[in-house]
Protein backbone atom coordinates (compact mmCIF):
# COMPACT_ATOMS: atom_id res chain seq x y z
CA UNK A 1 0.00 0.00 0.00
CA UNK A 2 2.79 2.28 1.08
CA UNK A 3 4.83 1.89 -2.77
CA UNK A 4 1.14 2.09 -4.37
CA UNK A 5 1.07 5.37 -2.81
CA UNK A 6 4.84 6.63 -3.39
CA UNK A 7 4.02 5.99 -6.96
CA UNK A 8 0.71 7.83 -6.66
CA UNK A 9 2.38 10.78 -5.34
CA UNK A 10 5.43 10.69 -7.75
CA UNK A 11 3.48 10.64 -10.73
CA UNK A 12 1.13 13.53 -9.26
CA UNK A 13 4.32 15.76 -9.17
CA UNK A 14 5.72 14.35 -12.24
CA UNK A 15 2.29 15.72 -14.26
CA UNK A 16 2.16 18.96 -11.74
CA UNK A 17 6.18 20.19 -13.61
CA UNK A 18 5.10 19.37 -16.71
CA UNK A 19 1.92 21.22 -16.75
CA UNK A 20 3.86 24.28 -15.49
CA UNK A 21 6.01 23.55 -18.40
CA UNK A 22 2.62 23.60 -20.91
CA UNK A 23 1.17 26.34 -19.34
CA UNK A 24 4.48 29.12 -19.97
CA UNK A 25 3.83 31.88 -21.30
CA UNK A 26 3.19 31.26 -24.78
CA UNK A 27 3.83 34.62 -26.19
CA UNK A 28 8.21 33.97 -25.65
CA UNK A 29 6.98 31.10 -28.49
CA UNK A 30 5.63 33.99 -30.90
CA UNK A 31 8.40 36.11 -30.75
CA UNK A 32 10.08 37.19 -33.90
CA UNK A 33 13.53 35.69 -33.78
CA UNK A 34 16.40 37.94 -32.60
CA UNK A 35 18.69 38.94 -35.20
CA UNK A 36 22.45 37.78 -35.49
CA UNK A 37 25.69 39.20 -36.21
CA UNK A 38 25.42 42.41 -39.22
CA UNK A 39 22.11 42.40 -38.73
CA UNK A 40 21.83 42.71 -35.57
CA UNK A 41 23.71 45.51 -36.12
CA UNK A 42 21.80 47.48 -38.17
CA UNK A 43 18.94 46.87 -36.08
CA UNK A 44 20.55 48.64 -33.18
CA UNK A 45 21.14 51.55 -35.48
CA UNK A 46 18.07 51.69 -36.64
CA UNK A 47 16.70 51.76 -33.33
CA UNK A 48 18.96 54.71 -32.53
CA UNK A 49 18.04 56.66 -35.41
CA UNK A 50 13.73 55.98 -35.64
CA UNK A 51 11.95 57.97 -33.26
CA UNK A 52 8.89 56.21 -31.57
CA UNK A 53 7.67 52.68 -32.57
CA UNK A 54 7.86 50.79 -35.96
CA UNK A 55 7.81 47.49 -37.31
CA UNK A 56 10.14 45.51 -39.62
CA UNK A 57 8.82 45.02 -42.91
CA UNK A 58 9.69 42.07 -45.32
CA UNK A 59 9.28 41.72 -49.03
CA UNK A 60 6.69 39.28 -50.37
CA UNK A 61 8.61 38.33 -53.94
CA UNK A 62 12.07 38.18 -54.91
CA UNK A 63 15.22 36.64 -53.92
CA UNK A 64 15.71 39.09 -51.26
CA UNK A 65 12.81 38.41 -48.43
CA UNK A 66 14.73 39.83 -45.81
CA UNK A 67 13.25 43.39 -43.88
CA UNK A 68 17.20 44.11 -43.92
CA UNK A 69 19.15 43.57 -46.82
CA UNK A 70 23.21 43.91 -47.01
CA UNK A 71 24.38 44.71 -50.30
CA UNK A 72 28.23 45.88 -51.49
CA UNK A 73 26.60 48.16 -53.50
CA UNK A 74 29.84 50.04 -54.26
CA UNK A 75 32.13 47.11 -54.92
CA UNK A 76 34.40 48.73 -52.04
CA UNK A 77 34.41 44.98 -50.28
CA UNK A 78 32.34 46.91 -47.39
CA UNK A 79 28.31 45.97 -47.48
CA UNK A 80 26.02 48.67 -47.41
CA UNK A 81 22.41 48.37 -45.85
CA UNK A 82 18.74 48.60 -47.05
CA UNK A 83 16.19 48.28 -44.13
CA UNK A 84 12.36 48.52 -44.59
CA UNK A 85 9.96 49.35 -41.60
CA UNK A 86 6.52 51.14 -41.24
CA UNK A 87 5.41 53.34 -38.69
CA UNK A 88 1.81 54.13 -38.14
CA UNK A 89 -0.31 57.10 -37.35
CA UNK A 90 -3.50 58.36 -37.34
CA UNK A 91 -4.49 58.49 -40.76
CA UNK A 92 -2.34 56.25 -42.79
CA UNK A 93 0.76 53.58 -42.83
CA UNK A 94 3.70 55.02 -43.49
CA UNK A 95 6.42 52.86 -44.78
CA UNK A 96 9.98 53.77 -44.92
CA UNK A 97 13.23 52.70 -46.77
CA UNK A 98 16.34 53.57 -44.28
CA UNK A 99 20.07 53.53 -45.87
CA UNK A 100 22.72 52.21 -43.58
CA UNK A 101 26.51 53.01 -44.26
CA UNK A 102 29.22 51.40 -42.36
CA UNK A 103 31.68 53.71 -40.21
CA UNK A 104 34.52 52.51 -38.37
CA UNK A 105 33.21 49.04 -37.73
CA UNK A 106 29.57 50.43 -36.67
CA UNK A 107 26.32 51.26 -39.07
CA UNK A 108 24.77 54.54 -38.92
CA UNK A 109 21.66 56.08 -41.01
CA UNK A 110 22.89 58.34 -44.19
CA UNK A 111 18.94 58.35 -45.69
CA UNK A 112 15.52 57.97 -44.56
CA UNK A 113 13.41 57.94 -47.28
CA UNK A 114 9.34 57.81 -46.37
CA UNK A 115 7.02 56.23 -49.18
CA UNK A 116 3.18 56.15 -48.78
CA UNK A 117 2.30 52.81 -49.31
CA UNK A 118 0.93 49.28 -47.42
CA UNK A 119 3.89 47.22 -48.23
CA UNK A 120 6.91 46.03 -49.66
CA UNK A 121 7.01 43.71 -52.52
CA UNK A 122 10.41 43.23 -54.04
CA UNK A 123 14.20 44.99 -53.96
CA UNK A 124 16.39 44.40 -56.20
CA UNK A 125 20.13 45.37 -56.75
CA UNK A 126 21.28 46.60 -60.30
CA UNK A 127 24.40 48.17 -62.02
CA UNK A 128 22.41 49.72 -65.09
CA UNK A 129 25.12 51.89 -66.44
CA UNK A 130 28.19 49.29 -66.37
CA UNK A 131 29.28 51.68 -63.90
CA UNK A 132 30.17 49.01 -61.18
CA UNK A 133 27.64 50.56 -59.12
CA UNK A 134 24.59 49.24 -58.20
CA UNK A 135 21.17 51.20 -58.15
CA UNK A 136 18.44 50.17 -55.64
CA UNK A 137 15.14 49.51 -57.47
CA UNK A 138 12.44 48.71 -54.80
CA UNK A 139 8.54 47.92 -55.13
CA UNK A 140 5.90 48.96 -53.00
CA UNK A 141 2.24 47.58 -52.78
CA UNK A 142 0.34 51.13 -52.31
CA UNK A 143 -3.29 49.34 -52.60
CA UNK A 144 -2.07 45.56 -53.32
CA UNK A 145 -1.88 44.17 -56.46
CA UNK A 146 -4.12 46.96 -57.59
CA UNK A 147 -1.61 49.64 -57.22
CA UNK A 148 1.90 49.85 -57.22
CA UNK A 149 5.08 51.84 -56.59
CA UNK A 150 8.40 51.45 -57.75
CA UNK A 151 11.33 54.12 -56.89
CA UNK A 152 14.61 53.77 -58.31
CA UNK A 153 18.05 54.95 -55.99
CA UNK A 154 21.18 55.47 -57.61
CA UNK A 155 24.28 55.99 -54.76
CA UNK A 156 25.62 59.67 -55.04
CA UNK A 157 28.61 60.87 -52.97
CA UNK A 158 27.36 57.38 -50.65
CA UNK A 159 24.23 57.85 -50.61
CA UNK A 160 21.24 57.21 -52.26
CA UNK A 161 19.10 59.68 -54.68
CA UNK A 162 15.66 59.07 -56.06
CA UNK A 163 16.15 58.59 -59.93
CA UNK A 164 12.74 57.43 -60.83
CA UNK A 165 9.13 56.23 -59.12
CA UNK A 166 6.89 54.66 -61.75
CA UNK A 167 3.64 53.12 -61.58
CA UNK A 168 4.30 48.85 -62.34
CA UNK A 169 2.55 45.44 -62.33
CA UNK A 170 5.77 43.60 -62.68
CA UNK A 171 9.43 44.61 -63.22
CA UNK A 172 12.63 43.42 -63.78
CA UNK A 173 16.42 43.90 -63.48
CA UNK A 174 17.91 42.17 -66.76
CA UNK A 175 20.43 42.56 -69.63
CA UNK A 176 17.10 42.24 -71.83
CA UNK A 177 19.36 43.84 -74.71
CA UNK A 178 22.10 41.89 -74.52
CA UNK A 179 24.97 44.77 -74.29
CA UNK A 180 26.59 44.33 -70.93
CA UNK A 181 24.32 46.49 -68.94
CA UNK A 182 21.12 45.59 -66.56
CA UNK A 183 18.05 47.06 -68.07
CA UNK A 184 14.89 47.88 -66.05
CA UNK A 185 11.59 46.55 -67.74
CA UNK A 186 8.47 47.39 -66.49
CA UNK A 187 4.99 45.71 -67.23
CA UNK A 188 2.00 47.73 -66.46
CA UNK A 189 -1.56 46.45 -66.65
CA UNK A 190 -4.99 48.49 -66.54
CA UNK A 191 -7.89 46.36 -66.33
CA UNK A 192 -9.72 49.56 -66.58
CA UNK A 193 -8.31 51.02 -69.80
CA UNK A 194 -7.51 47.44 -71.14
CA UNK A 195 -3.83 47.91 -71.63
CA UNK A 196 -1.31 46.18 -71.21
CA UNK A 197 2.51 47.26 -71.97
CA UNK A 198 6.42 46.39 -71.35
CA UNK A 199 8.84 49.12 -71.57
CA UNK A 200 12.35 48.33 -71.55
CA UNK A 201 13.67 51.76 -70.03
CA UNK A 202 18.22 52.63 -69.90
CA UNK A 203 20.36 54.48 -67.57
CA UNK A 204 22.03 57.15 -69.22
CA UNK A 205 23.83 59.95 -66.86
CA UNK A 206 21.46 60.32 -63.96
CA UNK A 207 17.95 59.53 -65.64
CA UNK A 208 16.49 56.90 -67.53
CA UNK A 209 14.88 57.14 -71.02
CA UNK A 210 12.58 54.95 -72.99
CA UNK A 211 14.57 52.69 -75.08
CA UNK A 212 11.87 49.97 -76.70
CA UNK A 213 8.14 49.40 -75.95
CA UNK A 214 5.34 46.88 -76.80
CA UNK A 215 1.51 45.52 -76.03
CA UNK A 216 0.64 42.17 -74.29
CA UNK A 217 -2.65 41.01 -74.40
CA UNK A 218 -5.06 44.03 -73.24
CA UNK A 219 -7.70 41.21 -71.76
CA UNK A 220 -5.14 39.85 -69.20
CA UNK A 221 -6.99 40.49 -65.72
CA UNK A 222 -3.58 39.54 -63.96
CA UNK A 223 -0.19 38.55 -64.15
CA UNK A 224 0.77 35.33 -62.26
CA UNK A 225 4.82 35.49 -63.07
CA UNK A 226 7.40 37.36 -65.32
CA UNK A 227 10.32 35.80 -65.60
CA UNK A 228 13.82 36.47 -67.04
CA UNK A 229 15.15 33.46 -68.80
CA UNK A 230 16.83 32.21 -72.57
CA UNK A 231 14.84 30.74 -75.10
CA UNK A 232 15.97 27.05 -76.59
CA UNK A 233 18.50 29.00 -78.98
CA UNK A 234 19.86 30.54 -75.98
CA UNK A 235 19.36 33.99 -76.64
CA UNK A 236 17.49 35.93 -73.77
CA UNK A 237 13.67 36.23 -73.14
CA UNK A 238 11.10 37.67 -71.02
CA UNK A 239 8.40 34.89 -69.98
CA UNK A 240 4.75 36.45 -68.43
CA UNK A 241 2.05 33.76 -67.39
CA UNK A 242 -1.24 35.63 -67.46
CA UNK A 243 -4.40 35.08 -66.62
CA UNK A 244 -7.11 35.75 -68.50
CA UNK A 245 -10.94 34.94 -68.38
CA UNK A 246 -10.98 31.37 -66.82
CA UNK A 247 -7.75 30.31 -67.71
CA UNK A 248 -4.09 31.34 -68.11
CA UNK A 249 -1.96 32.54 -71.53
CA UNK A 250 1.65 32.91 -71.97
CA UNK A 251 3.43 35.96 -73.56
CA UNK A 252 7.16 35.73 -74.38
CA UNK A 253 9.02 38.91 -75.15
CA UNK A 254 12.47 39.07 -76.87
CA UNK A 255 14.91 42.00 -78.55
CA UNK A 256 14.09 41.75 -82.64
CA UNK A 257 16.15 44.43 -84.58
CA UNK A 258 16.49 46.37 -81.71
CA UNK A 259 12.83 46.62 -80.63
CA UNK A 260 10.95 44.86 -77.96
CA UNK A 261 8.69 42.69 -79.55
CA UNK A 262 5.49 40.14 -78.25
CA UNK A 263 6.90 37.17 -80.20
CA UNK A 264 4.01 34.98 -78.34
CA UNK A 265 1.13 36.95 -78.18
CA UNK A 266 -2.55 36.66 -79.75
CA UNK A 267 -3.03 35.14 -83.12
CA UNK A 268 -4.99 37.23 -85.96
CA UNK A 269 -8.37 35.63 -84.57
CA UNK A 270 -7.44 37.39 -81.13
CA UNK A 271 -7.02 34.52 -78.90
CA UNK A 272 -4.09 32.86 -77.93
CA UNK A 273 -2.91 29.67 -79.25
CA UNK A 274 -1.74 28.96 -74.89
CA UNK A 275 -4.77 29.23 -73.71
CA UNK A 276 -5.33 26.87 -70.92
CA UNK A 277 -6.18 26.15 -67.10
CA UNK A 278 -5.35 28.60 -65.31
CA UNK A 279 -3.09 26.15 -62.54
CA UNK A 280 -0.75 25.09 -65.56
CA UNK A 281 2.39 27.49 -65.59
CA UNK A 282 5.44 27.59 -67.96
CA UNK A 283 8.10 25.32 -66.72
CA UNK A 284 11.42 23.31 -66.97
CA UNK A 285 10.26 19.95 -67.54
CA UNK A 286 13.37 18.37 -68.21
CA UNK A 287 15.64 20.53 -66.17
CA UNK A 288 17.61 21.50 -69.21
CA UNK A 289 17.58 25.45 -68.09
CA UNK A 290 15.03 26.40 -70.88
CA UNK A 291 11.12 27.12 -70.09
CA UNK A 292 8.74 24.82 -71.80
CA UNK A 293 5.15 26.61 -72.68
CA UNK A 294 2.29 24.53 -72.06
CA UNK A 295 0.21 24.14 -75.25
CA UNK A 296 -3.84 22.20 -74.94
CA UNK A 297 -3.19 19.54 -77.83
CA UNK A 298 -5.54 19.31 -80.20
CA UNK A 299 -7.58 16.30 -78.47
CA UNK A 300 -11.80 16.47 -78.37
CA UNK A 301 -11.96 13.55 -76.09
CA UNK A 302 -9.87 15.67 -73.38
CA UNK A 303 -12.10 18.90 -73.28
CA UNK A 304 -15.00 16.47 -73.88
CA UNK A 305 -13.99 14.53 -70.61
CA UNK A 306 -12.61 17.83 -68.80
CA UNK A 307 -9.08 16.84 -68.41
CA UNK A 308 -6.14 18.96 -69.18
CA UNK A 309 -4.19 17.48 -72.32
CA UNK A 310 -0.94 19.64 -72.69
CA UNK A 311 2.00 19.57 -75.19
CA UNK A 312 4.94 21.03 -73.78
CA UNK A 313 6.89 23.29 -75.75
CA UNK A 314 10.56 25.24 -76.28
CA UNK A 315 10.50 28.28 -78.05
CA UNK A 316 13.44 29.73 -79.98
CA UNK A 317 11.76 33.17 -80.79
CA UNK A 318 9.93 32.06 -83.94
CA UNK A 319 8.94 28.12 -83.73
CA UNK A 320 7.88 25.71 -81.16
CA UNK A 321 9.49 22.36 -80.45
CA UNK A 322 7.10 19.71 -78.64
CA UNK A 323 8.97 18.11 -75.43
CA UNK A 324 6.48 16.14 -73.91
CA UNK A 325 3.29 15.52 -74.23
CA UNK A 326 0.92 15.07 -70.65
CA UNK A 327 -2.18 14.70 -69.22
CA UNK A 328 -2.25 17.28 -66.51
CA UNK A 329 -4.05 16.35 -62.95
CA UNK A 330 -4.19 20.20 -61.45
CA UNK A 331 -6.05 19.48 -58.71
CA UNK A 332 -4.66 16.40 -57.26
CA UNK A 333 -0.80 17.03 -58.84
CA UNK A 334 0.48 14.71 -60.92
CA UNK A 335 0.90 13.80 -64.64
CA UNK A 336 0.52 11.42 -67.11
CA UNK A 337 3.57 11.50 -69.43
CA UNK A 338 2.94 9.90 -72.78
CA UNK A 339 5.36 7.60 -74.73
CA UNK A 340 5.98 8.93 -78.13
CA UNK A 341 4.41 5.54 -79.59
CA UNK A 342 1.33 6.28 -77.84
CA UNK A 343 0.81 9.99 -78.82
CA UNK A 344 -2.82 10.78 -80.15
CA UNK A 345 -3.76 7.07 -79.25
CA UNK A 346 -4.70 7.86 -75.53
CA UNK A 347 -8.25 9.06 -74.27
CA UNK A 348 -8.36 10.07 -70.32
CA UNK A 349 -11.50 10.59 -68.53
CA UNK A 350 -11.63 11.32 -64.33
CA UNK A 351 -14.17 10.43 -61.64
CA UNK A 352 -13.68 13.64 -59.29
CA UNK A 353 -15.86 12.51 -57.12
CA UNK A 354 -13.57 8.88 -56.34
CA UNK A 355 -10.14 10.95 -57.57
CA UNK A 356 -9.90 8.33 -60.20
CA UNK A 357 -8.21 8.58 -63.76
CA UNK A 358 -9.13 6.15 -66.02
CA UNK A 359 -6.75 5.45 -69.38
CA UNK A 360 -7.89 4.31 -72.35
CA UNK A 361 -6.44 3.08 -75.67
CA UNK A 362 -7.87 4.58 -78.88
CA UNK A 363 -8.05 1.97 -81.73
CA UNK A 364 -8.02 2.93 -85.31
CA UNK A 365 -11.59 1.54 -85.71
CA UNK A 366 -12.78 4.24 -82.70
CA UNK A 367 -12.56 1.10 -80.02
CA UNK A 368 -11.30 2.10 -76.47
CA UNK A 369 -9.84 -0.28 -74.21
CA UNK A 370 -9.09 0.74 -70.92
CA UNK A 371 -5.21 -0.21 -69.88
CA UNK A 372 -5.12 1.17 -66.30
CA UNK A 373 -6.64 3.51 -63.86
CA UNK A 374 -4.55 5.49 -61.39
CA UNK A 375 -6.51 6.75 -57.87
CA UNK A 376 -5.26 8.89 -54.67
CA UNK A 377 -6.42 7.18 -51.96
CA UNK A 378 -5.96 9.08 -48.38
CA UNK A 379 -3.63 6.79 -46.19
CA UNK A 380 -6.67 4.55 -43.66
CA UNK A 381 -8.93 5.73 -45.89
CA UNK A 382 -9.37 2.15 -47.00
CA UNK A 383 -7.26 -0.83 -47.72
CA UNK A 384 -5.38 -0.10 -50.85
CA UNK A 385 -4.57 -3.89 -51.78
CA UNK A 386 -8.51 -4.11 -53.09
CA UNK A 387 -7.65 -1.35 -55.19
CA UNK A 388 -4.59 -1.96 -57.03
CA UNK A 389 -0.58 -1.46 -55.99
CA UNK A 390 0.71 1.51 -54.50
CA UNK A 391 2.92 3.42 -57.30
CA UNK A 392 3.69 6.57 -55.19
CA UNK A 393 2.96 8.43 -51.85
CA UNK A 394 3.24 12.38 -51.13
CA UNK A 395 1.57 14.05 -48.09
CA UNK A 396 -0.21 10.90 -46.48
CA UNK A 397 -1.65 10.20 -49.72
CA UNK A 398 -1.12 6.95 -52.07
CA UNK A 399 -1.20 7.01 -55.78
CA UNK A 400 -2.99 3.36 -56.80
CA UNK A 401 -2.86 2.59 -59.97
CA UNK A 402 -4.89 -0.60 -61.35
CA UNK A 403 -3.84 -2.51 -64.30
CA UNK A 404 -6.04 -3.95 -66.82
CA UNK A 405 -5.95 -7.23 -68.75
CA UNK A 406 -5.57 -4.75 -71.98
CA UNK A 407 -2.87 -2.73 -70.45
CA UNK A 408 -0.95 -5.85 -69.78
CA UNK A 409 -1.62 -7.11 -72.79
CA UNK A 410 0.26 -3.89 -74.19
CA UNK A 411 3.46 -4.43 -72.28
CA UNK A 412 2.19 -1.21 -69.07
CA UNK A 413 3.49 -2.71 -66.22
CA UNK A 414 3.88 -1.03 -63.21
CA UNK A 415 7.43 -0.43 -64.15
CA UNK A 416 6.55 1.66 -67.17
CA UNK A 417 3.47 2.80 -65.89
CA UNK A 418 5.78 4.75 -63.18
CA UNK A 419 8.17 5.95 -65.58
CA UNK A 420 5.17 7.74 -67.31
CA UNK A 421 3.50 9.17 -63.50
CA UNK A 422 5.35 12.41 -61.93
CA UNK A 423 4.67 14.98 -59.53
CA UNK A 424 3.90 18.21 -60.95
CA UNK A 425 6.51 20.45 -59.12
CA UNK A 426 5.01 23.68 -60.73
Amino acid sequence: MKRLLCLTICVAVLITLCGCGLVADTSELLKTPQLTGEMYAVEKALKENVSGAYTLEYPSLGEKRSAIVLEDLDGDGTKEAIAFYSQADKEEKQMHLSFLVKNSGKYETASDFPITAAGVEKIECCDFNGDGTKEIAAGFEVYGNNEKTLVVFKLQSGRPAELMRAEYTNFLCNDILSNGKNQLIIQKLSQKSMTNTAVVYALSGKSFSKFTSCSLDGNATSVNRMVFAPLSNGKPAIYLDEIKGVGAITEVLLISGGKLVNSLGQQSNGTSKNIRTAGIPFYDIDGDGVLEIPIPADDPSATENGVNHINWYSFDGKSLEMKESAFVNVVDGYSIVLPPELYGKIKVTKNSEERKRRVFYKGDDNSEKELFSIAVIPDGAESKSENGEVLATKNGESFVIDIKDEGQKAGLGKGKIKKMFKFNDF
